[in-house]
């Protein structure tokens, strides 16, 4: 009666162990040993300081690094354009068809270097940050969506012309610092510190 007892019990216990083996492949566990999951140095600044609390990498829809830009990547300057044209590294870029794709090329000074693409290539040598740029300003949207809005994740920004900007902390409306005040209210231009965007361009705060 003890020995079935132990073979019972033996059998469990190999059916438990098949089970948490076969769980561990959801949750991923993956050669013995456990996933630590995004760690406090996968967070980055947002907007001078602001942490983004977003954990996620860079979606399925990852630029292709086949794409072959216009020209060759120069300093962004000041924002500026039209509806259909937006200056990116010594070049303009067709909006809405292209981006300035823009790479960060050193932290300190911060400086960043664009060209013109259908689709932005991920960060290469000597670059550590893509921003993926439709618009700089209002001066780049159309009257139906007037807004220029800067989104930022871990790995990615991006701005786009839309009927209105998130207020979320890693999310901003842009304007373009010593023109006129486009921000509403009491808020002003206020020039970007250089960690996800070009310094000389700017946000509402």
């Amino acid at each position: 009666m003890v020995a079935r007892s132990r073979v019972v019990t033996a059998a469990l216990a190999l059916t438990v162990a098949s089970a948490a083996i076969g769980c561990g492949a959801l949750i991923g566990i993956e050669d013995g040993v456990a996933d630590p999951g995004p760690s406090a140095a996968d967070a980055t600044t947002i907007i001078d300081g602001a942490t983004a609390s977003e954990t996620g990498a860079m979606d399925a829809s990852t630029p292709d690094t086949s794409t072959t830009p216009d020209a060759a990547p120069g300093p962004i300057g000041k924002p500026g354009g039209d509806p259909t044209m937006l200056p990116c590294g010594g070049a303009s870029c067709a909006i809405p068809g292209q981006s300035c794709c823009a790479y960060r090329t050193s932290s300190q000074p911060p400086a960043y270097s664009g060209v013109c693409a259908a689709t932005c290539a991920p960060p290469g040598a000597g670059t550590d940050r893509l921003a993926v740029l439709k618009c700089s300003g209002p001066s780049n949207c159309p009257a139906a969506t007037p807004r220029c809005c800067y989104h930022a994740s871990i790995s990615l920004v991006e701005t786009s012309c839309e009927t209105a900007c998130g207020t979320n902390f890693n999310d901003a409306t842009l304007c373009e610092p010593g023109g006129t005040n486009t921000c509403g209210g009491t808020r002003s231009c206020q020039r970007f510190s250089g960690s996800t965007m070009p310094p000389s361009w700017g946000y509402c705060n």
